[in-house]
C-alpha cells in the first residue's frame, strides 16, 4: 500500500552535509529523489536514524543558488531504486523539516575592501 504523502520527483543533484547533531562536518552526497517532505540521499557517510543533519542542495550550481535544508535521518535504503553512475554508499531517507534558498556569490564578484571585511562567503537569503 503507497503511503506517500507527496509525490517524489526524481532528480540527481549535488549535496554538502554541513553538520551532524550541530558538529560541523564536510560530506558530499548525491539525491537520487526529492518530495515536499524530504530527500533521498546516496552518502558515503555512515550516520544514525535519528541524527539530526543540515545540509545544501545544489540547485543552480552555475547561478550559485542552494537550498539550506535542515531534518532528521530517517531510514536506511540497502537496495536503492534510482541508479547511478557511481556508487556512493549507502542511502538514507532524511526529512526536510525546515528549508531556505539561499544565494551564494563567489568572492570575485566584490571589490577588495569588502574582500577584507568578511573572509567567509556572502550569502543572500531569497
Amino acid at each position: 500500500m503507497e503511503r506517500r504523502l507527496s509525490p517524489r520527483y526524481h532528480l540527481q543533484l549535488g549535496v554538502r552535509i554541513v553538520a551532524v547533531d550541530n558538529d560541523p562536518v564536510n560530506i558530499s552526497a548525491r539525491t537520487c529523489n526529492i518530495s515536499r517532505n524530504g530527500v533521498l540521499l546516496h552518502c558515503p557517510a555512515d550516520l544514525v536514524v535519528g541524527q539530526n543533519i543540515d545540509y545544501l542542495i545544489d540547485l543552480y550550481p552555475d547561478r550559485h543558488l542552494q537550498v539550506r535544508c535542515k531534518g532528521k535521518v530517517v531510514r536506511w535504503v540497502t537496495m536503492p531504486s534510482c541508479p547511478l553512475e557511481h556508487k556512493l554508499g549507502c542511502a538514507i531517507a532524511v526529512t526536510m523539516e525546515t528549508y531556505q534558498c539561499v544565494r551564494e556569490f563567489p568572492e570575485f564578484l566584490f571589490d577588495q575592501q569588502v574582500q577584507e571585511e568578511s573572509s567567509a562567503p556572502v550569502r543572500a537569503y531569497i
